[in-house]
């Protein structure tokens, strides 16, 4: 993964830059001339292409931050500010290094497309099965630490297999087990902000607004709120179980480790308003992938997608010409969770005969056909 070729790139000191645009104009509300401090006492002399670029990063009207890995050691941030929607090109590349910020331009659409083209998967052989849902942040952040420990025993259990010369079982919930509240709560508190890529907890917590780790009593409410939604099973014991509506994430999850994160944020014409367009896609084995994303009700959606979902929502973000007609979109923090289960329902349907997830309206289970009537919500 490696940045687009520019016509033009230099690192700048910070006062250097800020002198520059405080002597180009006033900055408008996406400028990121805040970053930059202090002005050095004298303007530099730069090229009239380097004072052009300036000139965007003092009035810019999108803000497109892409950030990509494909593992731990191969993770790459880009930052990019377009004088209008990003359809519209021109745009300028700004990246702080140590002490200055490297500046790099100009950016066209088809450049981010083949930036990321290497990223979006390939057509899966078969089509995955549906799944999405859409929770409260804390109950989200819950769900993704259940998966990555069912992950983790799901691996382990697969070492002993191969080391005891045992077959691999059909389904990966047959080696997935069970999981005590008390390490769910151990697992969140003691990976909360310092993740992996490896990890669904990594990608989840930057969507969700939470700035802390739940507290005991949320996650409780939050573990309830996934059984009531049939998403995880609790014996008598207490013990919490992944229910077959998680096997095709759990099969993604095992060993994905590659995908990229799109935010833009854009000015509305006529006014202060913004637009927030934020998606978080994770690959998986087989072309298969997941993305994750925040809605205007404040949930954050986690739903299966194939290449298709992704090159529609890539290619519609750099191909819009005209202003969205929908409205601001904000997504506020989570508010501290009451007493009792009062959250939003799960927004997910699954066949009550085999547990796969359902497509909306449909009468009939796509998996195992079962008819409606043997269908739960």
């Amino acid at each position: 993964m490696s940045d687009p070729v520019l016509a033009f790139q230099g690192r700048i000191a910070r006062a250097d830059l800020a002198a520059l645009l405080d002597a180009t104009g006033t900055p408008t509300q996406l400028s990121p001339r805040a970053l930059f401090g202090a002005p050095s006492w004298l303007a530099p002399e730069v090229s009239t292409t380097f004072a052009d670029a300036a000139r965007v990063l003092l009035s810019p009207r999108t803000n497109l931050t892409l950030r990509l890995w494909g593992g731990e050691e191969a993770a790459t941030e880009m930052n990019v500010l377009f004088p209008d929607l990003p359809s519209g090109g021109h745009g300028v590349v700004l990246n702080p290094v140590e002490q200055e910020f490297r500046v790099a331009g100009f950016v066209d659409p088809e450049q981010i497309l083949a930036l990321l083209g290497p990223m979006i998967p390939p057509e899966p052989a078969t089509a995955p099965a549906i799944f999405e849902a859409r929770l409260d942040p804390t109950t989200m952040a819950v769900l993704a630490a259940c998966l990555d420990l069912l992950c983790q025993d799901v691996l382990q259990a697969r070492v002993a297999r191969v080391l005891d010369k045992r077959p691999m079982p059909g389904s990966v919930l047959e080696d997935a087990g069970w999981l005590a509240r008390d390490r769910i709560k151990a697992y969140l508190q003691g990976w909360w902000g310092v993740s992996r890529f490896d990890q669904l907890i990594t990608y989840v917590l930057p969507l969700s607004g939470l700035a802390k780790c739940p507290s005991d009593g949320d996650i409780d409410v939050a573990l309830a709120h996934l059984a009531k939604g049939g998403l995880l099973d609790v014996s008598r014991q207490e013990r919490l179980s992944a229910t077959a509506a998680l096997e095709p994430l759990l099969r993604i999850l095992l060993g994905a480790s590659s995908g990229f994160q799109w935010q833009r944020i854009s000015q509305m014409v006529g006014g202060d308003a913004l637009l927030v367009v934020e998606r978080l896609f994770v690959l998986g084995a087989g072309g298969v992938a997941f993305d994750l994303s925040p809605t205007p009700e404040g949930l954050v959606r986690l739903a299966l997608c194939t290449r298709a979902a992704i090159v529609d929502f890539v290619t519609e973000e750099l191909s819009t010409l005209v202003d969205p007609v929908r409205p601001e979109i904000e997504v506020p923090p989570a508010a501290p969770a009451p007493e009792g289960d009062t959250r939003p329902p799960v927004v997910a349907r699954f066949c009550g005969q085999c547990g796969a997830a359902l497509t909306p309206g449909g009468k009939f289970c796509g998996n195992c056909g079962a008819p409606s009537a043997a269908l739960r919500t």
